[in-house]
Formats: structure tokens, C-alpha cells, sequence
């Protein structure tokens, strides 16, 4: 069956996604990179601290990969702090695992991902995509989730005030953007990376919200 690398386990979607891959039965294993040890405990769970700074020093021997990294520029501190977390983590892990011997790669993105955006968010998002394509990966599989809804252990005043809105109005709101439960973020993820054919796949957050 093989092992499973999620990186980003600690933020929502990632919880969710851990716990998806160890009630699956695909995988041996499911091991996570954490910057601290997560209360969890699992036969197939295991953990491995990391600092993402030293990445090159970790062990990347796993079948498939999913990277649920992401953080906003103004919990990052600044733009360079951002593009850290959000583009060169994600690129340097698929560009280790990939010569570890990796054949699935799976990322979150965001909804409005595109390299000629208007908006530094979404260029970034845009750029990572780009890049981990061109790695060329048997499989890759990026999702583009709209607003998230779900616990978090941080607070976002932006995204209360959206999840309000869009709950309230949400008659009105075309479904690719409806805000989209991180569980089903995460069982779209765990479904589309054992099933899929494709090289790379594209899920929309309208498709997402299928799952």
C-alpha cells in the first residue's frame, strides 16, 4: 500500500486529512512534519519534527504527498514571510520527494489561483501550481477551495465576517462560490489522489463541494 506524507497536519484542512488517510486502509502509514508533536496517537500515525528551514535533512521515502501549507500575509508578518510558507515549502518538498522516488502529489491552493492576478494572494497561488506542474509528477492534484468553513485554532476576522455572509446569502451565491467545509476539502484530497488517473487534475471548489 505504501506511505502517505501530509505536511500541514496542525491547520483544518490537514487535521481532517490525516484522520480521512488513517480510516481509508490505503496506506501503511501515515507520516506528518510538524514544528511540534500533535496529541495524537495512531498504529499508522507518525509524527516527525522538522524545522522547515532543514528540509533537505528529512526523509522524503513516501509514495504520496499532501501539502496542506498555507497561512495569510498578515499571520506570516510579511510578503517574503508568505511566499516561505505558501510557495518555496510546497516546491521544495514535491522537488525532494519527487527524487526520493514520490509519484502523487496533492496541494491545496485557493480559489482565484492565477500567475497574472491582480492580487499577491493569488499570484503566489497561481506560482506554486505553475511550478509544481513542471516538476512532472506521474500524479498531481491541486484543489482550489473557496472561503473554508470549519474549526480553526487561530481566528480570521475577514473569513467570520465572509462565513456570515455567505451562510446567510447563500441562495444567491453560485455554488463554485459557496464556502466549502475543510472536511470536504480534505475527503475530495484523500479520494482524488488513490482514484485519480490523470497526470495533473484541477478541482474546482464547486467540485469539492460534491464530496
Amino acid at each position: 500500500m505504501g506511505n502517505a506524507l501530509v505536511v500541514g497536519a496542525s491547520g483544518m484542512v490537514g487535521r481532517y486529512l490525516v484522520n480521512e488517510l488513517l480510516e481509508c486502509g490505503s496506506y501503511d502509514k501515515v507520516i506528518v512534519l510538524v514544528r511540534s508533536l500533535i496529541d495524537f496517537a495512531h498504529p499508522k500515525f507518525e509524527q516527525r519534527l522538522v524545522d522547515f528551514s532543514s528540509l533537505c535533512e528529512i526523509d522524503f521515502l513516501v509514495n504520496d504527498v499532501y501539502c496542506c501549507l498555507g497561512t495569510t500575509i498578515r499571520k506570516a508578518g510579511s510578503k517574503d514571510a508568505f511566499m516561505n510558507v505558501d510557495f518555496e515549502y510546497p516546491v521544495l518538498i514535491g522537488e525532494l520527494a519527487l527524487k526520493a522516488g514520490a509519484t502523487s502529489f496533492g496541494i491545496v491552493t485557493s480559489m482565484g489561483a492565477d500567475v497574472d492576478s491582480r492580487y499577491f494572494y493569488n499570484q503566489v497561488k497561481g506560482r506554486v501550481e505553475e511550478k509544481l506542474i513542471s516538476l512532472g509528477y506521474e500524479r498531481l492534484l491541486i484543489l482550489r477551495p473557496s472561503l473554508l468553513l470549519g474549526d480553526r485554532q487561530e481566528k480570521r476576522f475577514g473569513e467570520t465576517v465572509g462565513k456570515l455572509f455567505m451562510q446567510v446569502f447563500s441562495f444567491l451565491i453560485p455554488l463554485n462560490y459557496k464556502a466549502v467545509h475543510g472536511e470536504k476539502v480534505a475527503r475530495a484530497m484523500r479520494i482524488n489522489m488513490v482514484a485519480g488517473k490523470n497526470n495533473v487534475e484541477i478541482l474546482s471548489s464547486g467540485a469539492i463541494q460534491n464530496f
